[in-house]
């Protein structure tokens, strides 16, 4: 099972899979078709795209996604300090960031990219991490940090500022893939694999208490699949979003869990006609988010080759080419990018980054003066000994 939070940055060549009609920079959804439509189905509203529809291709600023983003290079002063991003955890004052590699620990960073200190230590013993990170929730407000490690029954809990080991939390279940976490109420709502191969007894998702004890459950038969579904979870306006990652490509929904009914709603689906490709659906404030996704051969890397996006108001769609704004055509839409409840997330590799600005460089009647200057300047600072970039925004 791929994991979409643990995948490491990759560039791949578009493949494209219709013939579009090419938009140019500056112009926005509004110039585009309409490509979905609005079904009630059981007193709820389902969006349906029909990708046969999507005619346009347009350059879309990242700015149209997120608020003041930031490009923020992590320092690269100790063999201690580097690191190869899995996870990306943005607060208001820090950046978590647990590596790619296996052995490390999850590492804290400012927001200047200055190397603070780890959180966690891997072992077997009293608030050690087994083998490896499942998940995380920061709660700066109460400075803690929640790890769920694969030790299936309890989550920990560190000290924030300081790295320090609190407490563990019982889970009801032991087949928990992903929680969230209500620090108001110390609760957690926390979810499983719905397939029909799990137990019985066992809910797809329940909120329960710091002790351990169930305050609410939703069964498995809810959403009772023969297949492996994919997904992990964040929290908008007080409805859990199901971000939907399908392989192999099969016809599905995006849900939202509804907590005070305690019920799921259908959000979105695309009709992709007979052939369904491998894919992914993202759900941010004011868009629905299509990657489309190759079909990679044993040892092979999964890439997106293509995405979409469709306006929740308008229901008008193009295919996307999302650019840095103020950088030219430095496109980041083949990159494993992240939408969650409050952030915008993505990790690029030092030489690539170096690479396109480079290659724009290279085209300057291609570039406004404000837009060579800003490439030049970030080039400039790049060497052969820095870390990790971090492209990172509130939503």
């Amino acid at each position: 099972m791929i994991r979409m939070k643990n995948v490491w940055f990759c560039m791949v060549a578009c493949l494209s899979m219709v013939a579009c009609t090419t938009v140019k920079e500056g112009n926005s959804l509004d110039q585009c078709n309409v490509v979905a439509s609005r079904v009630v189905t059981d007193g709820d509203t389902l969006v349906v795209c029909d990708v046969s529809k999507i005619q346009q291709e347009i350059k879309l600023p990242l700015s149209t996604l997120v608020k003041d983003w930031k490009l923020l290079k992590l320092e690269n002063s100790s063999k201690e300090a580097m690191v190869q991003p899995a996870y990306i955890y943005p607060s208001e004052k820090y950046i978590l960031i647990h590596p790619a590699e296996y052995n490390r620990e999850t590492m804290l960073f400012d927001k200047t990219g200055k190397y603070l200190f780890d959180i966690g230590r891997k072992g077997n013993g009293p608030g050690e991490i087994v083998l490896d990170i499942a998940d995380i929730e920061m709660d700066e407000d109460n400075d803690c940090v929640y790890i769920r490690d694969h030790k299936p029954s309890r989550i920990l809990k560190f000290r924030l500022s300081t790295g320090e080991y609190l407490t563990e939390i019982p889970l009801s279940y032991s087949r928990a893939i992903d929680f969230l976490l209500n620090p108001k109420d110390e609760t957690l709502i926390v979810s499983c694999w719905p397939h029909k191969r799990i137990e019985d007894g066992i809910p797809w998702i329940w909120k329960q208490d710091f002790q351990g004890n169930i305050l609410l459950e939703l069964p498995k038969k809810a959403f009772n699949k023969d297949y492996w579904y994919e997904f992990w979870l964040w929290n908008r306006n007080d409805e859990i979003v199901f971000v939907d990652f399908n392989i192999p490509g099969r016809q599905d929904t995006l849900w939202h869990y509804d907590i005070p009914s305690n019920r799921l709603k259908p959000h979105f689906t695309v009709d992709f006609g007979n052939e369904i490709p491998n894919h992914q659906y993202e759900d941010t404030s004011d868009f629905y988010l299509v990657s489309l996704l190759n079909d990679p051969d044993m040892g092979e890397y999964l890439n997106i080759t293509k995405r979409f996006l469709i306006d929740k108001k308008t229901l008008k769609g193009a295919y996307v080419d999302i650019v840095l704004d103020g950088y030219g055509d430095f496109s980041i839409t083949y990159q494993w990018m992240y939408f969650t409840s409050d952030y915008f997330t993505l990790a690029l590799e030092p030489h690539q980054v170096a690479e396109t600005c480079e290659k724009l460089l290279a085209n300057p009647e291609n570039l406004t003066r404000e837009e060579k200057q800003n490439l030049q300047e970030l080039l400039d600072g790049i060497t052969e000994d820095d870390n990790a970039f971090i492209l990172y925004g509130k939503l």
